[in-house]
């Protein structure tokens, strides 16, 4: 799990374990513990959807914590939380666990730094004179080398490249030939989130005026 995603369970539990009393005794109505934590858990809530971005296995952590600020708005209806949120962020970490973000190591021979681009080419396809012209797409990654300075450098905002191009939709496509149609394309899409050690489209590096080019196909 990353780490907004384990501040806000872990956030949501001892909400959960407040509003019940069994840590202890506080009144919902006065009780600034309550409203700050809750305050708390949003604020997590939405930076973790900005930064980390939302991904399936989070879903019912997702209701818990808007379950949570309506409950407290409304708590003369519903003096305390439901059971059943416990129960949703336990199923989100279950599900965090058995289908984690994918990581890529750092080779232990890796000395230099390094970036990539992904290229789209486009080609004409030929047809006949009455047809409309049509473009063949053919998508290729570059990795190449960076200047230790250019990382080091604070001021520059820098970005690690995404493990594959469309990660989701690739993974979706492979699951649905493998698997007869069974599987659906969401069930993959977070390996899109999963992240590379080369910084995406980074400056070359200027030590030398040439680098030999390596093509795999």
């Amino acid at each position: 799990m990353r780490v907004l995603e384990m501040v806000l369970n872990l956030g949501l539990v001892f909400w959960y374990l407040l509003d019940h009393n069994a840590l202890i005794p506080i009144e919902r109505e006065d009780s600034l513990i309550l409203l700050s934590l809750l305050s708390f858990n949003f604020v997590v809530f939405v930076s973790h959807l900005k930064v980390e971005k939302a991904r399936w296995q989070m879903f019912f952590s997702y209701i818990a914590v808007i379950l949570n600020v309506i409950q407290y708005t409304l708590y003369h209806v519903w003096k305390s939380s439901l059971s059943i949120n416990i129960v949703f962020v336990s199923v989100s970490t279950v599900l965090c666990i058995a289908f984690p973000i994918p990581t890529v190591p750092i080779p232990p021979y890796a000395t230099n730094y390094v970036g990539s681009k992904w290229h789209h080419l486009y080609t004409k396809k030929r047809g006949k004179s009455n047809e409309k012209i049509t473009y063949k797409e053919t998508i290729m990654k570059i990795w190449y080398p960076v200047d230790r300075d250019y990382v080091n450098d604070k001021s520059k905002k820098k970005q690690f490249d995404s493990w594959l191009f469309n990660g989701g939709r690739a993974f979706g496509a492979i699951a649905k030939v493998s698997l007869h149609h069974l599987t659906p394309n969401w069930l993959f899409s977070y390996f899109s989130l999963a992240k590379t050690n080369s910084y995406k489209n980074a400056p070359l590096s200027s030590k030398n005026a040439s680098y030999p080019v390596l093509i795999f196909s």
